[in-house]
Order: C-alpha cells, then sequence, then structure tokens
C-alpha cells in the first residue's frame, strides 16, 4: 500500500508507553510501502515519534527512556510519570489515548533516522558464506551499534537489503 492508501496517519497508543511489550514489542506496524522500506532501524524511528510526537502531546509530564536494540520488549518506554517510577506499584492513565502521527511525517523521521550511508558494501560478497567481514561490526560503526553488538546483523541485512540487492538489480 502506498501513503495515499494507507490512510492518515499512524495511531499511537500512549498506554504503550507504560507497558513492557508497547507498541507492538517495537515492531514495525503495517504501514504504507515508502515506510516500509525502513524496517531494520524501526525502534529508533518509533523512539523519535514518541520523542517528537507523543511526549509533548501529553497532559501528564513523562519521562521517556529509549533502549534499542531492545530483546522483546518495547524500544522506548515511560520511566517516569509525574516524576514517579512506573515501577512503583501505582496505575497511571496517561492522556490523551492515542496520538496519531500523519504518514508522511513517520516518513520524514525514517529518512531522518535511516544509517550513515558511508558503509562501504562490495555485492561480491553477496556470493560468498562468509562475505561482509563474515557479519563483524565495522570498527568505524556508530556509538550505538558497538554498544549493542548482537543487533549488528539485523543492521547489516537491513542495509544490504534497502541498499545493495537493489543496486545489483
Amino acid at each position: 500500500m502506498s501513503l495515499q492508501e494507507a490512510g492518515a496517519a499512524l495511531e499511537l497508543r500512549s498506554a504503550d508507553l507504560l507497558s513492557e511489550q508497547g507498541f507492538d514489542g517495537g515492531r514495525r506496524p503495517d504501514a504504507p510501502s515508502e515506510v516500509a522500506e525502513h524496517p531494520a532501524y524501526w525502534p529508533r524511528v518509533l523512539g523519535r515519534l514518541v520523542e517528537e510526537f507523543m511526549v509533548p502531546a501529553l497532559t501528564q509530564p513523562v519521562e521517556v527512556v529509549q533502549d534499542w536494540p531492545s530483546t522483546g520488549h518495547s524500544p522506548v518506554y515511560a520511566a517516569t510519570v509525574h516524576g514517579i517510577d512506573v515501577n512503583a506499584g501505582r496505575e497511571f492513565a496517561l492522556t490523551p489515548e492515542v496520538i496519531r502521527v500523519s504518514w508522511s511525517e513517520v516518513l520524514r523521521v525514517a529518512n531522518e533516522c535511516r544509517p550513515a550511508p558511508d558503509l562501504e558494501l562490495r555485492t561480491a560478497d553477496l556470493l560468498y558464506k562468509y562475505g561482509f567481514e563474515d557479519g563483524d561490526i565495522p570498527e568505524d560503526a556508530p556509538a550505538e551499534i558497538l554498544e549493542h553488538p548482537a543487533y549488528w546483523r539485523q543492521v547489516l541485512a537491513g542495509i544490504i537489503q534497502q541498499h545493495l540487492i537493489p543496486a545489483v538489480h
């Protein structure tokens, strides 16, 4: 589906900030094809959408933590509401319940979150089982990649699918 076919907006539910499995565990929702091209770094996109659109819209003061790459839980969640730890055993309700972000804004943020284009990949590596340095992290990788080495192979796969394979066609 395209941006025109997708409808008006992505809906972000504020209650998802309070749940370990919120935002579908950080998985990319069904999205227009222009947005769906950005799967490898959706958690970063989601974090930016929450910071840029959701937090300012909430009527409660919320401190948000971004934990990506996350493993099995939401990459962005509330640490405090009104300065109170969300794990303190209290119930919180955030308002508004739903924040809508236009798909064109989602695409803008996704493009801004695109990994740096200065990674050099060779098409010949597609032919070898141990190509792409066997998936090892480049020494000059950004700090957020170096801090989460297990996530690198997912990022690399996404970059190969988005940039290298289309260039071969």
